[in-house]
């Protein structure tokens, strides 16, 4: 039993998906923050560091922290900052880093949506109930069926699908108001953080581009398989 249960676990070893997640690459310069792998560029202006964080399925996140350290403020546009993936084969694409004003607006959308439906399914069950409470005082209230069990039962359902919906696109609109790097003015001798959000799409090697004003500043990312 027991050469049998060995030779199970070396099977299944066999078809486990390896694990891999991303990180920032600047050889002896690394360090190393709460166990994050974290990497800094800095020039007379800007002193800017990354690590990766928790994947937010489907973005792969990364932190920046970025100290003004100059006598000019710096305009930071999450919108103008991009990647560019190195693929297995040798190809290479670029893509935008999310822009989190687009998905504050899109949560917004959501959460008007569902607030919308929830209104409209309580209006509806509670103009039902009503029309029935009329019938069942009727002189032909014995005729009627006035069973609502049912009715309640697909009202109930929608409803809590709704509420869920509602709760989804609260979370969602938080997340990206309190954890994204977004559009900001840093002035001399202060500085901001936030996560960038992306989309890896497998690829082994990434480049970070933070535009600032006038100046690109470029973190290598790559992929670790455990």
């Amino acid at each position: 039993m027991k050469v049998i249960s060995i030779l199970l676990l070396c099977a299944l070893s066999v078809f486990e998906k390896p694990i891999s997640h991303y990180e920032v690459e600047c050889g002896a310069s690394t360090q190393w923050l709460n166990g994050k792998k974290s990497c800094s560029i800095y020039d007379e202006s800007v002193f800017l560091t990354a690590n990766d964080e928790p994947d937010v399925d489907p973005f792969t996140v990364f932190k920046i922290k970025l100290q003004n350290i100059g006598k000019d403020t710096i305009q930071v546009l999450p919108k103008n900052m991009y990647i560019t993936r190195v693929y297995e084969n040798g190809s290479l694409d670029s893509i935008s880093i999310c822009n989190p004003e687009i998905y504050i607006e899109k949560a917004n959308a959501n959460i008007a949506h569902y607030e919308r439906e929830i209104n409209s399914i309580i209006k509806a069950q509670n103009t039902e109930n009503a029309a029935v409470n009329i019938a069942r005082s009727g002189p032909w209230a014995n005729k009627i069926n006035t069973n609502t069990q049912s009715s309640n039962v697909v009202y109930a359902e929608k409803l809590r699908s709704a509420q869920n919906g509602l709760m989804d696109a609260k979370a969602q609109k938080q997340t990206w108001e309190s954890q994204a790097l977004r559009g900001n003015t840093v002035y001399p001798m202060s500085y901001i953080e936030g996560n960038v959000f992306f989309e890896a799409n497998n690829c082994i090697k990434i480049i970070l581009h933070v535009k600032l004003n006038d100046k690109n500043y470029n973190f290598l990312i790559n992929k670790v398989t455990e």
